[in-house]
C-alpha cells in the first residue's frame, strides 16, 4: 500500500494553468531586494556583506517563477543557500540576512505547482540545506526542529491546496 502511494506521488503530473509571473511578483522582488540592502547597510558585524546581499537577491529573483518552474526556483534558491552555507562552514564566519525568509514561499509553490517527482526532489534538496545550515550555524535542537517544521508546513499547505484543486476539478467533471 505504501509503495503504491509513493509511486502515485512520484507519478503525479504538474497541475495545469499555473499563474505566470505578475506585477506583484516583481514588486515582491523589489521589496525583498530593498530589505536586503537596508539590512546589509544597517547591520553591524556582517561578514561577507556583498555575498549575503547577493544570496538574498538571488532568492528574491526566483520567486516570480515559483509557480511556472517550481523545481528550478527551488534548485537555484536552495542551491545558492547551500553554497553560501558551505562557504560559511569553511570560513568559520558569516551569516545570512533575514530577507532569505522569503525562501519559505518556495516549498509551498513546489508542492502546489510542481509535479510529484519535482516535489520529492525539491524537498530533498531543502531538507539537505537545512542540515548543512545547522552545521554552518549550530543552534539548539528546538530551533532546528522549528526550522524544519516551518519549511514542511509551507510544503504541506501547498500540497493541501493542490489536493483541494484536484478534488474540485473531479467534482466538476462528475457533475457534468
Amino acid at each position: 500500500m505504501m509503495g503504491h502511494n509513493l509511486r502515485a506521488l512520484w507519478d503525479d503530473p504538474r497541475p495545469t494553468q499555473a499563474p505566470e509571473p505578475r506585477g506583484r511578483d516583481w514588486a515582491l522582488v523589489a521589496v525583498l531586494a530593498a530589505w536586503s540592502l537596508i539590512e546589509a547597510v544597517l547591520r553591524d558585524g556582517l561578514a561577507w556583506r556583498p555575498l549575503a546581499v547577493a544570496v538574498s537577491v538571488i532568492i528574491a529573483l526566483t520567486l516570480p517563477w515559483r509557480r511556472t518552474q517550481p523545481l528550478r526556483a527551488v534548485v537555484v534558491a536552495f542551491g545558492t543557500l547551500l553554497a553560501f552555507d558551505v562557504i560559511r562552514i569553511v570560513s568559520l564566519e558569516g551569516t545570512g540576512l533575514t530577507s532569505i525568509a522569503a525562501a519559505l514561499l518556495l516549498p509551498y509553490a513546489l508542492c502546489r505547482w510542481g509535479s510529484g517527482r519535482e516535489a520529492v526532489l525539491g524537498l530533498t534538496l531543502i531538507l539537505s540545506w537545512l542540515a548543512v545550515t545547522h552545521i554552518a550555524d549550530p543552534t539548539p535542537r528546538g530551533e532546528v526542529v522549528a526550522a524544519v517544521a516551518f519549511f514542511l508546513l509551507s510544503a504541506a499547505v501547498g500540497a493541501t491546496l493542490r489536493f483541494q484543486a484536484h478534488a474540485r476539478t473531479r467534482a466538476i467533471e462528475q457533475a457534468k
